[in-house]
């Protein structure tokens, strides 16, 4: 076996020896086509080297004789645990390698910070778990299916795939009667690009939305319905029939497979224009216009828009409908018309396909496994390199109560979600590039340890010198690319919650269906150095960064991010009562509102916003007693179960951001005393900014804020962000921002490349 033992003294000597080239990994998918690559890092010297080869048998993990798979390499490992010292590096070789179970490490799989285990993958190491369908398995289209197709459709073109004789798991189709932020099927997978799911409308069709691929409904018809076309009242007063208009027999064809007992899903905007709804078509009736859905949109509240007028002794309750709820078909046969476009009959047992190209060359792939393709489960000391991992119908990368592990310069692509860490501390996830998720990309929860006292090294108060000591970070997030997220649930591309001194640097998130980054209930988090465009490209009542609904949440920073082409976006949004995030030092431009900011003692000062739409603090007096509650309740357990740890907290809080409300008493007494009226966003403060062609205000009637002290400045439209840097400080500062060459990401994409240049929306 080819294995490098070494004294210890020989080991230093051979470290400082290390010089390998970075190798690059595959490349990340542009829209200018632009090659960005990634790399395993340089090598670094270790005592004991194994070897792994796709397809290989009876290996002994040397380089002539390599183990097969990863789980052998493992399994080695775990046989010798002496060979651990002075650490081990699996040297994985290009290939396919099918994961039909996940590489499952262990605490025992564990190394030491002086004896690491690294699996390192050359270029185009690729680990998945899809299925494989061959191209003969694709058969011309039954009589049954033919009669289904739009008429403007050639039957010829389109192909069906018997999933149930292959016997294919988990391709059961949505399920029960309404769902939300969930998706039950598979992905099909041509060529390393995901296929569409058959919509109507098409996403490039307008059909009476302000945007493509949507249409919208015309007032509702009771709890459970709504018009499609004329018999409504909605406040618009329009009630053109979209649905008909290009084909005039759709609706009869959708009233068939309904009665036939085929699942019909419309996704839509039924109440509110955030959280869309997947609901189950229960009738369509063509001669009054009317869809009904299995069930309400909620179990208290039916059809249209909260925002529109109540139908009078309504019950159960509904609204007449704004006209502008937005809703669309997906996975229906009968709406198969765009090359590439499919859908799954759970009914019939079929998949159908209007291919894109020609099969017989491409590898396609069903992701249908409800499976991972790396597990960790108190696991220590261990790094992931240079992997690509694709098709999982679930997490890729999933960690839990994990200490001191790496994941870097890997690619994650065509899965439900990139990586999922949970209890994780000391760990670091770097330059993955992570694209095409079903859902999100990256997921942290209960991350970083929480010290006997929190910290609060931060001195931020406004208007004063602004010290910043070295924060002891206990997880880190850095430069990383995520983007295309949440094709199919409406997920942000990176999710933090429940973690404390977490240092978010150096991402660049794009093309998002909703916010790009969400952080909630989280203390003493840096987030600084990012970029987002494109966020919002579904939901409405969001932002590019997203926090909610807790007291708690205090000792956040968020500088040096630049927010751009978000059109559909707010900006920063601290909604329903997030308490405690400071910003400073950002660039906001092309958004709604560039802060909306509700809760107490968000700080916003020193920051650029350019060609927006406002800026606004309101707070929580008109939300209702459950959305207080809830925000009360956080900071009360936070009290209890953190004791003199968060007391002494809320205590260095105080003087060190400015803050003194709660003099009386401590810092948290103080919050929650009903004098001092929590439901307003007291001490909350827009200051010193400076706001080119952004015209709008908004303060609430009552409260101890604070906004004033801007610098407005009216230019031509659309203003140039590089004119105005220098007005606060950032001419240095702003090339810094977004995605940079490091160990891992040897060449970085530009702007352009990403499609940052324009509103996708």
């Amino acid at each position: 076996m080819y294995r490098i033992k070494a004294s210890s003294a020989m080991l230093a000597f051979l470290m400082l020896l290390a010089t390998a080239s970075p190798l690059p990994a595959l490349a990340d998918r542009t829209d200018t086509g632009a090659v960005t690559t990634l790399s395993a890092g340089k090598e670094t010297a270790v005592a004991t080297t194994l070897y792994v080869k796709s397809g290989a048998v009876g290996g002994t993990g040397s380089q002539k004789k390599p183990f097969g798979t990863l789980q052998e390499a493992r399994d080695y490992i775990r046989a010798h645990p002496d060979d651990k010292l002075g650490g081990i590096t699996v040297q994985v070789a290009k290939g396919l390698y099918q994961m039909d179970e996940p590489l499952q490490l262990e605490a025992q799989d564990s190394g030491t910070a002086a004896s690491l285990i690294t699996y390192r993958g050359e270029p185009g190491t690729i680990l998945a778990n899809g299925t494989v369908i061959a191209s003969g398995s694709w058969k011309p289209l039954d009589d049954k299916a033919v009669a289904r197709l739009s008429p403007q459709m050639k039957s010829e073109k389109v192909y069906q795939l018997d999933i149930r004789s292959l016997g294919l798991l988990n391709t059961e189709g949505f399920t029960g009667n309404a769902s939300v932020e969930k998706w039950g099927l598979p992905d099909l997978i041509v060529g390393d690009t995901p296929q569409p799911i058959s919509q109507w409308p098409n996403p490039n069709q307008s059909a009476g939305s302000e945007r493509t691929g949507w249409s919208t409904a015309n007032g509702s018809a009771s709890a459970k319905a709504f018009y499609y076309g004329s018999g409504g009242k909605p406040e618009d007063g329009i009630t053109a029939d979209e649905l008909n208009k290009d084909t005039p027999d759709r609706a009869v064809r959708w009233q068939k497979a309904v009665r036939d007992g085929r699942a019909l899903y419309l996704q839509g905007f039924w109440r509110t224009d955030f959280v869309p709804i997947l609901s189950k078509v229960s009738a369509v009736d063509p001669a009054l216009h009317t869809i009904t859905l299995a069930e309400a949109p909620s179990a208290s509240e039916g059809m249209g828009s909260k925002q529109s007028a109540a139908v009078p002794n309504s019950n159960p309750k509904y609204n007449v409908g704004s006209g502008k709820e937005e809703w669309r078909a997906l996975n229906v046969l009968e709406e198969i018309d765009v090359r590439g476009e499919w859908a799954l009959d759970a009914k019939d047992g079929m998949l159908y396909y209007y291919p894109s190209t020609s099969l017989s060359d491409k590898r396609v792939v069903l992701a249908n496994q409800k499976k991972p393709l790396i597990t960790m489960q108190n696991t220590a000391y261990v790094n992931i390199v240079g992997f690509t991992l694709q098709e999982s119908m679930d997490t890729a990368i999933t960690l839990n109560k994990t200490n001191h592990i790496t994941l870097a310069g890997n690619t994650i692509r065509n899965s439900i979600e990139g990586i999922y860490d949970n209890n994780g501390n000391d760990n670091v996830i770097q330059s993955n590039d992570i694209y095409d998720m079903i859902g999100k990309g990256i997921q942290i929860a209960k991350a970083g340890k929480l010290p006997d006292t929190y910290t609060a090294d931060k001195v931020l108060v406004p208007g004063k010198t602004i010290k910043l000591e070295p924060e002891p970070y206990t997880f880190q997030v850095l430069n990383n690319h995520i983007h295309h997220i949440g094709r199919h649930i409406e997920y942000p591309a990176l999710q933090i919650r429940d973690s404390n001194a977490v240092l978010v640097e150096h991402n660049l998130l794009h093309d998002t269906p909703r916010d790009a980054l969400r952080y909630e209930r989280d203390t003493n988090m840096t987030i600084q150095y990012n970029e987002v465009h494109n966020s919002a490209l579904i939901e409405t009542d969001t932002g590019a960064f997203y926090t909610a609904n807790d007291w708690s949440s205090y000792g956040n920073l968020l500088q040096y991010n630049y927010i751009h082409h978000a059109k559909n976006s707010n900006g920063f949004y601290a909604d329903q009562g997030d308490s405690g995030d400071t910003y400073r030092k950002n660039v906001i431009q092309g958004t709604k509102w560039a802060f909306l900011l509700n809760g107490h003692h968000n700080v916003a000062s020193d920051n650029l916003i350019v060609d927006s739409h406002g800026i606004q603090i309101y707070d929580m007096s008109g939300s209702g007693e459950t959305l207080l509650n809830s925000a009360r309740k956080r900071l009360e357990d936070k009290i209890a179960l953190e004791g003199s740890a968060w007391t002494a907290f809320g205590k260095k809080l105080a003087p060190n951001y400015g803050y003194n409300e709660a003099e009386a008493g401590t810092f948290w007494s103080g919050i929650l005393d009903p004098a001092w009226h929590p439901e307003f966003s007291n001490g909350t403060r827009i200051e010193q900014n400076v706001l080119v062609n952004t015209p709008k205000t908004y303060t609430p009637k009552k409260g101890s804020f604070f906004m004033g002290d801007n610098d407005n400045i009216t230019v031509a439209t659309p203003a140039k962000v590089e004119d105005h840097l220098a007005s606060i400080g950032l001419t240095a500062v702003f090339p810094l921002i977004g995605l940079q060459k490091d160990a891992y990401r040897t060449k970085v994409v530009s702007r352009a490349d990403t499609g940052g240049l324009s509103d996708h929306y």
